[in-house]
């Protein structure tokens, strides 16, 4: 079978999954570790692990926040280089 994308291409994918590795990795360890305590709601002893699950998510949200920003400025670049190369002046900023 012929590869039919180029470099460019999956070197964009994964340049957009990038910022958010940390985040994930974070989510899959409050599965498993939500999995392997299976904490319930009616038991006082385990109140520990839901207050663990719910900070590990947390900490994933703000990895996806901080990822989605970068992602975001990078895209304000872009849109600004566009703008300048259309208007015929170079895209080093000085």
């Amino acid at each position: 079978m012929r590869n039919r994308s180029s470099k460019a291409t999956w070197n964009a994918v994964l340049s957009m999954f990038g910022p958010y590795f940390i985040a994930n990795l974070i989510m899959l360890v409050a599965i498993i570790f939500f999995w392997v305590t299976q904490p319930k709601i009616n038991d006082p002893s385990t109140y520990w692990s839901i207050a663990l699950v719910g900070l590990l998510l947390l900490a994933a949200a703000l990895f996806v926040v901080k990822g989605a920003r970068g992602l975001q400025r990078v895209n304000a670049e872009a849109r600004e280089d566009r703008r300048r190369h259309a208007a015929g002046l170079p895209l080093e900023r000085e």
